[in-house]
């Protein structure tokens, strides 16, 4: 939901009285899903950050996994 309103902001899209509302409910139902989950699970660092700090959840609940890129098959032989 923080990605969707940060485009809305990007976009300079004017949000209606009954989307800010259903706006908070989501924000709200997701904060207590992640309080509740065992496992969070990102793509990357910055999300995991964001995440964290948006949902106020310890960094030990939350795991990255990465895109799947094995950076020693990209190294620049040297």
């Amino acid at each position: 939901m923080l990605g969707l309103q940060k485009i809305l902001q990007k976009e300079n899209i004017k949000k209606s009285f009954l989307n800010k509302i259903n706006l908070a409910i989501f924000v709200c139902l997701e904060k207590r899903c992640m309080s509740y989950a065992k496992l969070v699970f990102v793509k990357s660092k910055i999300m995991l950050d964001e995440v964290a700090n948006f949902y106020r959840i310890n960094h030990q609940k939350i795991i990255l996994i990465t895109g799947g890129i094995d950076e020693e098959d990209f190294k620049a032989d040297t």
